[in-house]
């Protein structure tokens, strides 16, 4: 509640400080003193950008799902810890889920108590549009690990390729990158690796040199290129 108090008397704020700026126009005298804060919400009050609603549990997540339709916001859920137990609100709602990592610890904190592996699956059925987030270490973003985090959630109900989707073009198309990444498309941006395993393994066998700096990994282990060229035989 206190969480949500913060939010509402921020975009409050910020609701007045827009209106009065408009109301003063070019009039210098009437324009409320600046208010750096406040100005970084005017995008998102005006619908140019997403918020991102953070919450774990279902209370949490309709809170913010309230908030954005007080104030008229662009909303996004991310983590949904108990999405699959609102899944029909979250898809009436019609907004986006960046869902928590798949391999989260389960009740690591009270808020994760209800973690399930199949929520992501539960809100693709609803047609939620879902994509899959990392978590973060310390010392390390989990960014490397996404692809496990896409794996569990694919063998927990969302299956291959919602998953693959969830990680690759439904995530472009939340950032609204789409037009240029996500997908292999003639005019799209995109890095290849052609490898010798089934879609289905995670670990895989380069046979398409990631590097001609004189490094390369076309077998199991990475290895100096002996080409004078830099390119790997």
């Amino acid at each position: 509640m206190a969480t949500a108090n913060i939010v509402r008397t921020a975009f409050s704020k910020a609701k007045e400080y827009a209106r009065k700026k408009s109301a003063a126009g070019d009039d210098a005298v009437k324009l409320p003193p600046v208010d750096l804060k406040a100005e970084g919400l005017e995008p998102a009050l005006a619908g140019k950008v997403p918020v991102y609603f953070s919450a774990h549990r279902a209370d949490d997540i309709l809170t913010g799902l309230r908030l954005a339709d007080e104030f008229h916001v662009k909303p996004v859920l991310a983590l949904a810890t108990e999405g699959y137990l609102i899944a029909d609100e979250i898809a009436a709602a019609k907004v986006p889920v960046v869902v928590h990592p798949t391999m989260q610890r389960i009740g690591s904190s009270m808020e994760t108590l209800n973690s399930f592996l199949g929520n992501a699956a539960a809100l693709a059925d609803r047609k939620v549009p879902v994509t899959i987030c990392t978590s973060f270490e310390g010392y390390v973003p989990k960014t490397r690990v996404l692809r496990y985090e896409a794996g569990v959630a694919a063998v927990n109900g969302l299956g291959f390729d919602r998953a693959l989707r969830a990680v690759t073009l439904d995530a472009a198309k939340l950032l609204g990158i789409d037009d240029r990444f996500g997908s292999i498309e003639v005019g799209k941006a995109a890095d290849l690796v052609r490898t010798t395993a089934t879609r289905s393994r995670t670990r895989r066998t380069s046979r398409t040199p990631s590097s001609t700096a004189g490094w390369c990994t076309t077998g199991p282990r990475r290895r100096r290129c002996r080409s004078p060229a830099g390119r790997c035989r």
